[in-house]
């Protein structure tokens, strides 16, 4: 039955009365679907305050799109009334339910599932969440209360009544004089605030907005950690009588703790401590966002565990330290023949060790000469570590050295140097290890995440300094209870931590059993061979022994050979390879997994593996280093682009042989993609890799541009790799398959290669043929054809050729070096004629 029309919307019946607005079930006409409609009360439509604040909460609410925000359909002037439309949404109140279960608990019988703490904070976090987007628009809601959240009979959580909602912005000069207004519970006229005072429920409203300051996310905040303690204890934290009488004994006034006022609820502790910090009197410590009270809700409705204290830490207590000296850090000497870079630093691993979720927390202050602080995590026992920093390394830089990093033995895996510590300010930093993911939290703010594809099996902490210019206070190790849901593979990585390798094998592979075809039983399977290998690298010097379990490793990891977990078969298997000291089937496995599974999701669990090898063999293995780095090169490009593997290269560049027969080109400069050509094609050829260079020049034939020098030093390398075949042919097909544009700049360039190729010509002839391209100087594309052929007649033993050819060539114009290189040539032909006095001359 139609009680009336407004406009487009038949007014079917009335569905409440609030402080400001009456709410109508409407159908509309237009759009053919049921509605709610809001219009401002008839008795306060002549209040002009009340009118624009009534158009004010459908104008700022129609800004905000998210799931739990009650959308706004349109907003209406009919007649000279005010109103809007919004879904109409059957079910209650979060107060009604509240109130129901108390009066449930009050009778004695069961408050039911919808009201038991697990439903609520279900309900809460979409709270949460909805402010957390509100917030980062800019709007906060500043009347936040149960009785403004709907909860729908499927599910449905609604934010309502943003008519205090307000833009953040800095406070209007004469905001104060205009008149704020307050709402009391005790007044007469329910839900209608009364001018004179500030904005707001007296009972969620925070201390300092009670005192006047200007209302901000911190004082949403506050409301939600109110509405959390009614969630809880089914209970107000506290009963403010009047406005008046809180703010002259706001300070007397204490928060219970959820857990006394409300026992039978059984309160999880992780709540109660959210309830404590939300409602903190001063603004500094509760919560800076939402967002950071949203992740421990989390940590409660995802069931993760609660931290116990387990050990307090001091760096001045030698008996907390199993090691505590200073060593020297030297970087790519494998692969510069000096340290590049170099340092002292000191370093502590704990005498403690902690085996199952840990998590580091301490105050820190940096000095004024201070360039930083590492904490280490997960430092293997004394017998498996090679050095004292093996394992993960938080680098913290300070303000005039911001290079804050994840370190895995001393090699970078994720790169934040947007995040450093100012010095002579202290921090609250807490570092968590939950299985294979570490966090770092700075001032309760989650600032970066690292999940490790590798279990991490080290159980010291420890710290790193490069000076002692820093201050430590009330360091805490704490490790976690069970959680509620538990990884499957948290039980056997906990035994594979502890060294109990025979438990560990046996609960992955009853894991493996139990999810055929899933990714945790590929991912036990892994891990058991993760388990051979380390008990293993544990046994010293009994080579039988892991010679057996190194083969069990291997037996392991072929289990997943044609399964979606194929690249981990790789990445075990050169695992394994590394253990046995054979860098080249290592490198060897890495390729195939990168060739045979191009994009493969797991691919990024090799990456953190062949960058950490990348590094780890630039110390003490060059063949290996520049394998690793030719793969990352041409498998994994974007590497290149983190600091330390960019300093690597820039190193390994500066100190490496230069190769006479390349051509350097600006170009090389300015374009990154060639410049990584050209870096893995040197690489390439100190390898003695052929087949690489062919890949690459047909990479660089893939660039907009044609890059002729580039494609003349692959193809030299591989005429001085002896490859005169492949280098024959590969011209012919450029040749053949390029444009005609593209064909005229290659052809002199070609011609000149071509002449390197022959072997039927004596030197004369070879310089005759190059000048005879209208060669008036020689060039180094000239000098690098004719020295090649002058080097293939001294070891034909043709070296009298060379002493006549010299005459010829000094009467070119010669670069310097070109001249010395010809006289080195000169001398190498006169010792081989055992014309020593001309050799001595010369």
């Amino acid at each position: 039955e139609i009680a009336f029309t407004l406009g487009q919307y038949q007014i079917l019946d009335t569905i409440g009365k609030g402080g400001m607005g009456e709410v109508y079930r409407a159908f509309d006409s237009v759009c053919g679907r049921e509605v709610a409609l809001k219009e401002i009360r008839a008795d306060l439509k002549k209040y002009k305050r009340l009118h624009d604040r009534f158009l004010h909460e459908a104008r700022i609410t129609s800004q905000l799109t998210h799931p739990s925000i009650m959308p706004i359909y349109g907003i209406h002037l009919t007649e000279g009334r005010l109103y809007y439309s919004m879904p109409y949404v059957k079910g209650e109140t979060l107060k009604q339910r509240l109130r129901r279960a108390r009066e449930l608990r009050r009778e004695g019988k069961e408050v039911g599932h919808e009201a038991e703490i697990p439903a609520l904070a279900r309900i809460f976090l979409a709270v949460c969440q909805a402010m957390a987007y509100s917030h980062s628009r800019g709007i906060i809601h500043r009347d936040l209360k149960p009785e403004n959240i709907m909860l729908g009979h499927y599910g449905e959580v609604l934010i309502l009544d943003w008519g205090l909602g307000q833009h953040v912005l800095p406070v209007e000069e004469g905001e104060g004089s205009e008149g704020v207004e307050v709402e009391r519970e005790d007044t007469p006229h329910t839900g209608i605030t009364v001018p004179g005072k500030i904005v707001g429920t007296l009972n969620y409203m925070s201390p300092e907005r009670a005192l006047g300051d200007q209302a901000n996310e911190s004082t949403d905040i506050y409301a939600l950690g109110v509405i959390l303690f009614q969630i809880l204890s089914l209970r107000m934290p506290f009963h403010r009588t009047s406005f008046e009488e809180y703010q002259e004994h706001w300070q007397k006034e204490a928060v219970p703790d959820p857990i006394e006022v409300a026992p039978y609820r059984d309160v999880p502790r992780i709540l109660a401590h959210i309830v404590k910090k939300a409602l903190a009197v001063n603004p500094k410590d509760r919560y800076q966002s939402v967002d950071d009270m949203i992740v421990e809700i989390e940590n409660y409705t995802e069931g993760r565990s609660e931290w116990f204290v387990v050990e307090e830490l001091d760096t001045k207590t030698k008996s907390h330290w199993e090691f505590q000296e200073h060593i020297f850090i030297a970087d790519n000497l494998a692969i510069t023949n000096r340290s590049e870079e170099s340092h002292w630093v000191h370093c502590m691993v704990s005498k403690a060790s902690f085996t199952s979720n840990t998590k580091m927390e301490a105050y820190v202050r940096l000095g004024p000469k201070s360039q930083g602080i590492g904490f280490l995590l997960n430092v293997p026992e004394s017998g498996e570590r090679e050095t004292p920093y093996d394992g993960y390394c938080l680098w913290l830089g300070s303000d005039i050295n911001k290079s804050t990093c994840l370190l895995r033995s001393s090699q970078e895996v994720l790169n934040a140097s947007d995040i450093f510590l100012r010095r002579n300010e202290w921090y609250h930093l807490q570092i968590e290890k939950v299985g294979n993911r570490l966090s770092f939290f700075l001032n309760n703010r989650l600032e970066l995440s690292f999940v490790s594809h590798l279990p991490i099996v080290g159980t010291h902490a420890g710290l790193i300094s490069r000076d002692i210019d820093y201050d430590i206070r009330e360091w805490r190790a704490s490790v976690s209870s069970l959680s509620l849901t538990v990884d499957c593979l948290a039980v056997p990585d906990a035994f594979l931590a502890a060294g109990d390798f025979d438990r560990a094998r046996s609960e992955y592979y009853r894991i493996a059993e139990a999810f055929p075809g899933r990714a945790q039983g590929r991912e036990a399977l892994f891990r058991a061979g993760i388990a051979y290998l380390e008990e293993a690298r544990s046994l010293g010097k009994d080579h039988i022994r892991q010679t057996e379990l190194l083969d069990q490793a291997r037996d392991a990891f072929e289990q997943l050979r044609a399964t979606p977990g194929a690249p981990l078969e790789y990445l075990g298997k050169a695992l394994v390879y590394r253990e046995e000291r054979d860098s080249e089937e290592e490198v060897k496995c890495y390729e195939l997994a990168y060739r045979r599974y191009k994009k493969h999701p797991l691919l990024p669990t090799l990456q953190e593996q062949i960058v950490y090898r990348m590094h780890e063999t630039s110390r003490h293995n060059r063949y290996a280093a520049y394998s690793l780095i030719l793969l990352a090169l041409r498998h994994i490009p974007s590497v290149a682009d983190g600091r330390y593997v960019h300093k690597l290269l820039k190193s390994l560049q500066q100190h490496w042989e230069p190769l006479p027969f390349i051509q350097e080109d600006p170009v090389f400069e300015t374009n990154y993609t060639l410049r990584k050509h050209h870096f893995a094609m040197l690489l390439a050829f100190w390898l003695g890799r052929p087949y690489v260079i062919l890949e690459i020049i047909e990479d660089i034939l893939q660039e907009p541009d044609l890059h002729v020098s580039a494609i003349c030093n692959a193809l030299m390398c591989l005429i001085e790799l002896g490859c005169t075949e492949l280098a024959k042919k590969q011209m012919d097909d450029i040749m053949n398959d390029c444009f005609d544009a593209d064909r005229d700049a290659l052809t002199r360039p070609f011609a000149l290669l071509k002449i390197a190729l022959e072997d039927s010509l004596s030197l004369q002839e070879v310089f005759d043929r190059i000048l005879a391209l209208k060669t008036d100087f020689l060039r180094r594309q000239e000098m690098r054809v004719l020295a090649h052929q002058i080097e293939l007649a001294i070891d034909e033993g043709r070296a009298d050729e060379v002493a006549e050819l010299f005459e010829s060539v000094r009467r070119k114009e010669l670069p310097f070096d070109d001249l010395l290189r010809m006289d080195m040539y000169r001398i190498w032909a006169y010792l081989h004629l055992g014309r020593w006095e001309e050799a001595g001359e010369a």
